[in-house]
């Protein structure tokens, strides 16, 4: 009998522990993401837009990301009615300085909102761990698509579903 309830509450506590633990780490799809840009607004990466978002996550020292940037952007000046559905997310907290990606921005400026991961809470949100990564959102800010690597505009207009 003591061997059955011995059994029985080392199964109630492993449960409870479980329950605990899920809730500790839980990071449902209502959580917010503010980020703001080099101007000091912020954004909320989650919010429902109505639409599907393109989230770009970047560094100033990454090759590809460069060219990355410039590909999206010849994306953005195409397809006009998807300018703010683009968002750029520099990795800040994997950078010399925040000095540093403003002086890229300025040599390499682009058309659609770069925000600012301080803190590393996009980095964190969305597993990244691969530079430069690609994320595309329904409108309720769930993930429906990921790239890992360069992105190209082509692979752009199939996600966000662009006629030609």
């Amino acid at each position: 009998m003591r061997k059955k309830i011995s059994i029985i509450l080392v199964f109630l506590f492993s449960g409870s522990f479980l329950i605990l633990l899920g809730q500790l780490n839980s990071e449902g799809p209502n959580n917010d993401i503010f980020l703001s840009d080099q101007r000091g607004k912020q954004t909320n990466l989650l919010e429902n837009s109505g639409g599907k978002r393109v989230i770009n996550l970047w560094t100033s020292w990454c090759e590809y990301c460069q060219e990355e940037l410039m590909e999206i952007q010849h994306f953005v000046e195409n397809n006009k009615v998807y300018s703010e559905q683009v968002f750029s997310i520099n990795l800040t907290k994997n950078e010399k300085s925040e000095k540093v990606v403003v002086e890229f921005l300025q040599n390499n400026p682009v058309s659609y909102p770069v925000l600012f991961d301080k803190k590393g809470e996009a980095e964190k949100y969305f597993d990244v761990f691969v530079i430069p990564t690609t994320v595309i959102l329904d409108e309720n800010g769930d993930i429906i698509n990921r790239v890992e690597g360069p992105v190209s505009e082509d692979q752009l207009k199939d996600f966000l579903e662009v006629e030609n």
